[in-house]
């Protein structure tokens, strides 16, 4: 399942007028060992062997009526050829799992017969370096004119042509019968290409601790630091906090984080303060016909390509469901709420434009059928809205996609 990123809610503007080019990260997925030891054996046992190679044409065809493509808020939406080839190297082992490819995307617009080029690129990989030592990185790269590409998990998408690239990296060790650490990182960057609008970046190491209580309860500590930059402006996060995990089943697990964010802005003192952050992932893999995963959170994030850093609200669940031996079901929701430092508009639990709190959420939903190993054909519908910008009058950025897709592998 990929990993999801962030965008930022933009301030008052045109939509036409914003052109946003980002540097951003998906971080490490990191799950309980015992999870990972289950999925490991089922996926060992389905493939192993050398490093296989990735060659896949993917063609799709797709109806959107977004407003930057049909040019006018009342008018029919557009129809959208995609072809994507990727080439790239698979290898699934015992201890080591690894998965990278790389490939343009090339865009035919049928309304004004325009052609784009993007391009998307991925690496991850996973290996046991013992019993009782994991590290998980994960890296991904867009360079895309469609912002739906790049979801960005508690703040709103934007328009424009966006690049995001950054790794994610996660290192567990056990080191007594009881204890265990994990040291994190996280990358991400944002550029608004536009002269008054500076990059934003964010760097984000991290160190949990944990204690084994019983068989299902995990209770730790964690600290995480956030160093922000946007243009000539830093900020600091220092984030103490306490983690707790259960283990409801052998395929279910939930963690709940919670702590204090104690923000400080080197240019704008007035932004100062504490901000209260929680998080709760639930993620249960039933065999291996269903697995959904689900979370909501309040946390502080940044590297928007709008400002230093914003409050966000957030919570998503995503559902694959394989119905039959060849036919998949999914689907996904989302919601965001966001709004300036330190704690501009978080109560009440409304969108308040007056103080620069915005909304918004996706859905979807999709089947694909599977003829072979090699080929499959996919259709699927998105939806996209936000609500609460700061300008009533800024142009609507709700979108409704249908998309047809048939994919080739060659090996």
């Amino acid at each position: 399942m990929a990993l999801v990123t962030r965008r930022a809610c933009p301030p008052s503007r045109a939509a036409w007028q914003v052109k946003l080019r980002s540097v951003a990260v998906a971080v490490a997925a990191l799950v309980p060992m015992g999870a990972r030891a289950e999925l490991q054996a089922t996926r060992a046992s389905e493939h192993s062997g050398p490093v296989e190679p990735i060659l896949r044409l993917a063609l799709e065809e797709r109806y959107d009526d977004d407003v930057l493509l049909t040019g006018s808020q009342n008018a029919p939406g557009a129809f959208l050829t995609k072809i994507m080839p990727q080439a790239g190297l698979r290898l699934d082992q015992r201890r080591t799992q690894l998965d990278t490819f790389l490939g343009p995307d090339i865009l035919y617009y049928s309304n004004s017969g325009d052609v784009k080029l993007d391009y998307r690129a991925a690496l991850e990989l996973h290996t046991e370096l013992s019993r009782t030592a994991r590290i998980d990185t994960v890296a991904r790269f867009w360079d895309t004119s469609d912002p739906l590409a790049l979801p960005r998990q508690g703040l709103a998408p934007a328009e424009g042509r966006d690049a995001v690239v950054g790794p994610g990296q996660g290192a567990r060790q056990e080191f007594a019968p009881r204890w265990s650490f994990l040291l994190g990182y996280r990358f991400e960057g944002a550029k608004v290409e536009e002269p008054d609008h500076p990059p934003g970046f964010l760097n984000s190491p991290s160190l949990e601790v944990d204690y084994r209580l019983t068989r299902r309860v995990d209770l730790g500590a964690e600290y995480r630091l956030q160093l922000f930059k946007f243009g000539d402006n830093n900020g600091v996060a220092n984030s103490p906090g306490l983690v707790w995990k259960y283990r409801i089943s052998r395929s279910a697990n939930i963690k709940v984080t919670a702590g204090l964010a104690f923000y400080r802005e080197h240019l704008d003192p007035s932004k100062d303060g504490v901000v209260p952050r929680f998080e709760i992932d639930v993620a249960q893999k039933i065999a291996k016909r269903l697995d959904w995963v689900f979370a909501v959170g309040h946390d502080l994030v940044g590297a928007s390509g709008f400002n230093t850093a914003v409050w966000a609200d957030y919570a998503s669940m995503t559902l694959s469901w394989q119905v039959l031996e060849k036919l998949r079901l999914f689907g996904y929701g989302s919601f965001f709420r966001n709004g300036p430092m330190p704690n501009i508009g978080v109560f009440p639990l409304k969108v308040d434009q007056e103080k620069g709190v915005a909304a918004g959420y996706g859905l979807g939903a999709g089947a694909e059928w599977r003829f072979n190993r090699n080929l499959a054909i996919q259709a699927a519908y998105d939806r996209i809205d936000q609500v609460g910008s700061v300008d009533p009058a800024q142009t609507s950025l709700t979108r409704n996609i249908v998309a047809a897709r048939l994919t080739v592998d060659a090996f």
